[in-house]
């Protein structure tokens, strides 16, 4: 049973990539093209906004971390044309 939805949007500061939300529709984070180094990655991007509920901290379960990882796979094997 998946827990989380991705949906496609473009990020005026981030760029375009896929907003990760839980089942209670809460933005939770992105899932970017970002540069590490030398390569593109899709990575996990969390914005300051998250760490607006005073404990300064962002927690994600292993089911949610499992999820998104499956989701990293599927953008990585995709042969299309990337928009960065």
């Amino acid at each position: 049973m998946a827990r989380l939805t991705f949906s496609e949007s473009n990020h005026p500061g981030l760029g375009w990539g896929y907003e990760v939300h839980n089942d209670k529709g809460e933005n939770i984070c992105s899932i970017r093209k970002v540069r590490t180094g030398q390569w593109m990655h899709w990575s996990l991007v969390f914005e300051s906004y998250h760490l607006g509920d005073g404990t300064g901290y962002i927690s994600i379960s292993p089911g949610c971390q499992d999820e998104i990882r499956e989701e990293c796979k599927k953008l990585n094997s995709m042969v299309k044309n990337i928009r960065v």
